[in-house]
């Protein structure tokens, strides 16, 4: 993630130096530079992200970038309830995985099982979860061993705190994303500030399929 959000921030101030040539080459070699270590480090859902998001910091206006952080923070949100009620699945995507790597195919099955298990759990406690020292995870009904595994940081944050907790926790990342998509209304928004939209849109995603912010726990 912090490679993914380096090579964001390079290009968003590449884009804002565009007429100083020296600062123009410092961040062209530093968005280069961070987007090839991420390529190398073999990190799929992050190299995917910044594949995909630095085209748009290039070519979209500043006012355009604001409303995709927003609309896809706001699928983030709700991306729980779209999977719990299988509205969303993912067999074409285990598909595409496959052909990639079966290895990676595997893992991702993996991942979709225990989430699938979290998602039945936390139906018994959907508002405010089962709290924490890991009450919340999967256990044999005999041994009471621990036999699931939590890769998502959305599915730890809703079974240790129901729908109450993510919705705060998260709702915090995308505030001032809908804040600063109020005030398109009245005036336009400069590209650092919708550059920053964008990223934490991206590490948003990032959070479907990793726990990566997990240190950042509130007490």
């Amino acid at each position: 993630m912090l490679l993914m959000t380096c090579a964001m921030a390079a290009f968003i101030l590449l884009r804002g130096n565009l007429n100083q040539k020296s600062s123009r080459t410092f961040y062209l070699f530093a968005g280069l530079w961070f987007m090839i270590v991420l390529a190398l480090s073999r990190n799929f859902g992050a190299t995917i992200l910044a594949f995909g998001f630095i085209p748009l910091l290039w070519f979209l206006s500043a006012q355009i970038q604001v409303r995709i952080a927003a609309g896809l923070m706001s699928f983030f949100l709700i991306f729980p309830a779209l999977r719990q009620t299988e509205v969303i699945t993912f067999e074409r995507f285990v598909d595409v995985v496959g052909q990639i790597s079966t290895d990676r195919q595997g893992s991702f099955m993996h991942r979709l099982n225990n989430e699938k298990r979290f998602l039945e759990r936390l139906s018994e406690k959907p508002v405010t979860g089962w709290g924490i020292w890991g009450r919340w995870r999967v256990r044999d009904a005999e041994t009471g061993e621990d036999i699931s595994t939590s890769d998502s940081r959305w599915a730890s944050i809703l079974g240790e705190r129901g729908w109450f907790g993510f919705l705060t926790y998260f709702g915090l990342m995308i505030a001032p994303v809908i804040l600063l998509l109020r005030t398109l209304r009245r005036r336009q928004v400069p590209m650092d500030p919708a550059g920053l939209a964008m990223i934490l849109c991206a590490i948003a995603l990032y959070q479907i399929n990793t726990n990566t912010i997990g240190a950042l726990r509130p007490v």
